[in-house]
């Protein structure tokens, strides 16, 4: 039986094939008379570790090391607006009435920032959310598969399929609900598993994935194989 390697390649911080756009701002101190301080900014598309969103990290190696400050859903934020009098600042008005802002180094910055903020903002609840049966899921290395990463999990009635991307147009294998020997989650590692059995094209194997929805995918998974059961 092939097993899938237990090393994950990251799915986070400034390596991450999700990042949309990252450097360093300036964001002041919450204090009253507080300083204003350089901190890394990246704007993540949604994934298999959550929604569109904005994380703040102490410096870019906090980012390698995937150890945020604060995370901000877009759905989160009511408005996204330039800074008055010339400044190269961005201000996030939240939902619930309070506010966030960072400043870049230049005007040509800024307006980067602001376009592509506002752009996923507009876009980020019907992104953000997923069709019932699809899952955002980070498929890890395994010796069958010539794929890792992030990736698309549907499960039906019938069969698991995984896709490439939420457009579904690049598949990369189709496990049959009734070839499937085992699944399950594991919830103080937060992995999901699927084992293969010899009928399935991959052949014998365990493939592991992660996601923030790992055992709503299991409970899922658990459903559909139930049903199928009462089917045939």
């Amino acid at each position: 039986m092939q097993m899938a390697d237990s090393q994950e390649t990251s799915s986070s911080g400034v390596n991450s094939t999700t990042v949309i756009k990252q450097g360093y701002v300036e964001m002041k101190s919450k204090k009253m008379f507080g300083s204003k301080k350089r901190r890394w900014l990246a704007l993540f598309k949604a994934s298999s570790k959550g929604p569109t969103r904005l994380i703040k990290y102490e410096s870019e190696w906090k980012a390698r090391r995937d150890e945020p400050l604060s995370i901000t859903n877009l759905i989160e934020i009511n408005t996204i607006v330039r800074m008055g009098d010339g400044a190269f600042g961005i201000v996030l008005q939240m939902n619930d009435h309070t506010s966030k802002q960072f400043m870049c180094k230049t005007d040509e910055e800024a307006k980067e920032w602001l376009h592509l903020l506002q752009s996923l903002h507009i876009s980020a609840r019907r992104r953000d959310s997923m069709p019932g049966g699809i899952f955002r899921t980070y498929l890890m290395p395994s010796s069958t598969l010539n794929f890792q990463g992030e990736c698309v999990m549907e499960i039906s009635t019938t069969r698991v399929t995984l896709f490439e991307n939420e457009r579904k147009a690049s598949k990369i294998v189709v496990w049959p609900i009734n070839h499937i020997r085992r699944y399950g989650y594991d919830k103080k590692n937060q992995r999901l598993f699927v084992e293969a059995g010899s009928r399935c094209d991959t052949g014998e194997g365990i493939y592991l994935f992660t996601s923030i929805e790992g055992q709503l995918i299991n409970d899922y998974l658990h459903k559909q194989a139930v049903a199928y059961g009462q089917n045939t």
